[in-house]
């Protein structure tokens, strides 16, 4: 009760009493075990996010340090608290949300994003809530403080990692079509999210700029050729002459399995679907003129190429 009260003073001593309780405990009591903190889940985590967009400020720095520990504690097990914590993240931070004046609630905030795509080891209620992240990162991602930006890029990346199976995992129809779904999740979504990543391509951070360049990594296996040739390219052509050499070194480390896997990666969409993808191989096995077996080489190739020339 105490952290719907009116008075903001009562709502923060709440928050720290329930803080408190719920994971340090004390002698007489001692915190309560991950079991029993995913009972309490669709009660307690409902009304800390409410919190969340609290009028006073240590309210919701409260409450969203109260989430993620949450969601650390309960890792593996969020499909009982996402239904509740993803809906609070998206009114919070996702488009038309109020504008967060403070940089530390923010960052914790983006933070806690990526906690929850890392944390969330069922890829099935991952993909589940996509849509909905994905539209938390694209709003995160325009944040001006840099160390929001980095958070943005890892969440990305984790948000990737955790919908992405291995191939050689699947080993039955379940598997391959857990693996349809979350993909078709990545395909869906890939386009927005690396458009909103990649302006940090040119921060004056260069610790932003790699950051950035990982998040675009982890999803160039889901972009098509004319996203790669229209999206990707543009956005990293000056990164060849970037003036710091460990962000040159990593694009042309990129850029290099980029190239490769875009054969190697079954995953790779084709811009035509597989009725062009029949028609390509038919085409190819009736001409002289085969195909590229290396379908982003044509765009990336020129831009690796200026390795040869760079100082280091």
């Amino acid at each position: 009760n105490g952290i719907s009260d009116a008075d903001r003073s009562t709502r923060r001593r709440a928050f720290d009493a329930l803080t408190k309780r719920l994971f340090v405990g004390d002698a007489s009591r001692p915190p309560p075990c991950d079991a029993t903190l995913l009972e309490l889940a669709p009660t307690v985590v409902p009304a800390a996010a409410r919190g969340a967009t609290d009028a006073a400020e240590k309210v919701r720095e409260l409450s969203v340090a109260l989430l993620a520990r949450y969601v650390e504690r309960c890792a593996g097990s969020l499909e009982r608290i996402l239904p509740s914590l993803v809906p609070t993240l998206v009114s919070a931070m996702g488009r038309g949300s109020a504008d967060e004046p403070s940089e530390e609630i923010r960052f914790a905030r983006a933070t806690l994003v990526g906690d929850v795509c890392a944390n969330t080891k069922n890829p099935n209620v991952l993909a589940s809530f996509a849509d909905e992240l994905c539209d938390v990162m694209r709003e995160t991602s325009r944040d001006a403080f840099h160390d929001v930006k980095k958070a943005t890029h890892r969440a990305v990346q984790a948000f990737v990692e955790g919908l992405a199976l291995d191939p050689e995992k699947i080993k039955s129809a379940d598997d391959a079509a857990v693996a349809e779904e979350t993909s078709v999740a990545l395909r869906k979504n890939a386009a927005a999210l690396c458009a909103s990543v990649l302006p940090d391509a040119r921060h004056r951070h260069s610790q932003v700029r790699l950051s950035c360049l990982r998040a675009v990594s982890s999803l160039v296996p889901f972009l098509t050729v004319t996203e790669m040739e229209e999206l990707v390219t543009p956005s990293l052509w000056f990164m060849c002459a970037d003036r710091t050499p460990g962000v040159r070194f990593e694009l042309h480390r990129s850029l290099t399995k980029w190239i490769v896997e875009s054969n190697a990666n079954a995953r790779f969409p084709n811009d035509g679907g597989d009725e062009r993808v029949a028609g390509d191989a038919e085409a190819a096995a009736t001409s002289d003129d085969a195909g590229c077996a290396l379908p982003l080489a044509p765009c990336l190739l020129p831009m690796l190429l200026t390795g040869v020339a760079d100082e280091t």
